[in-house]
């Protein structure tokens, strides 16, 4: 019998709890269906430490990286905000992986930070990074489908994707059936390949009516930095400014101009949390030309200030 897979699963402070539960349940449920040991796990951490804190507060026992075994067969590194700052003491741990033949799977914040220190051309990462790969000028890079794999590197958007790309390698490593198996009990009715495109941004939500209103949501998230007239928008679709106004009112319950700061924000507070902009900076590619102003409606949405949120993960 083939020994194990020796699979290790990288954590910083700040991962992401969904992340890395979708490793441990599929590697788990390989094993249990397919009646043997395909998979021998063990969580380590990035950063050193014992125990690391996860995105909400949720704490985990793991074996800090100095400790860990030699480098393993299977590496998935789970996104999360501290990934960037533990790259020094992933990026060895990656290429001896490469060196040795093995396969990495890096998801969500964790592709974007393979990305950005060039160790892939390519990278699958969340569409609400896109943003900040904007303003790094890797936007290019960034492609917008659930998974990529660039020879023994895949990687990941993240969040529900992570599933599709575990089922993918488990069929690999084990075989079609197990992996079949394993969708089946994680109740997915089907895993999706990973050229799948993911779902982006407002004007991709499912409930909306195809037509005008998600040419007018497209359009602003498209025109984020220069904000555009409801007016230019209405002309641009082909209706008047009043039916747009209906069409924002019935399906999203609020005004055209609302909605569009909304998205403002939204952009505002990914570039603050995953970006060096300045703040000045972020409200300016948001498109307010008043630092006050930005200040003042970001606490209005979110009950607390710019200055607040990015003070907060620097003494994290």
């Amino acid at each position: 019998m083939p020994d194990p897979l020796r699979t290790e699963i990288l954590i910083a402070p700040g991962f992401v709890p969904t992340e890395l539960a979708a490793a441990l349940d599929c590697l788990r449920i390989a094993n249990r269906v397919s009646g043997r040991e395909h998979f021998k796990w063990a969580i380590v951490s990035a950063n050193g430490k014992s125990s690391v804190t996860s995105l909400g507060g949720m704490e985990v026992t793991a074996v800090p990286v100095a400790k860990a075994a030699t480098s393993p067969d299977l590496l998935i590194i789970p996104g999360g905000s501290g990934i960037s700052d533990c790259l020094r003491d992933v990026l060895p741990r990656l290429h001896r992986v490469n060196h040795r033949g093995g396969c990495a799977l890096a998801m969500s914040d964790a592709a974007r930070a393979l990305l950005v220190a060039g160790m892939t051309e390519r990278a699958a990462v969340h569409w609400e990074t896109r943003a900040v790969l904007e303003e790094e000028g890797l936007a290019p890079n960034c492609v917008p489908v659930i998974f990529l794999r660039e020879g023994k590197l895949v990687t990941s958007a993240g969040m529900a994707s992570a599933y599709d790309a575990l089922i993918t390698l488990i069929a690999e490593f084990c075989s079609p059936q197990v992996a079949g198996t394993v969708a089946r009990i994680l109740l997915l009715e089907r895993f999706r390949i990973g050229s799948a495109e993911q779902p982006q941004g407002v004007s991709n939500m499912p409930n909306l009516p195809d037509g005008p209103l998600r040419a007018a949501l497209a359009l602003m998230e498209m025109n984020t930095e220069e904000p555009i007239s409801t007016h230019t928008i209405a002309r641009s679709i082909m209706v008047s400014t009043r039916q747009m106004e209906r069409l924002f009112a019935r399906y999203l319950g609020t005004s055209p101009n609302k909605y569009y700061r909304q998205i403002r924000l939204h952009k505002a507070r990914i570039l603050i949390e995953g970006s060096k902009l300045s703040l000045s900076q972020v409200a300016l590619a948001c498109g307010f030309e008043s630092h006050s102003h930005f200040s003042r409606v970001f606490k209005n949405r979110y009950g607390v200030t710019p200055y607040d949120v990015r003070s907060r993960l620097l003494h994290q």
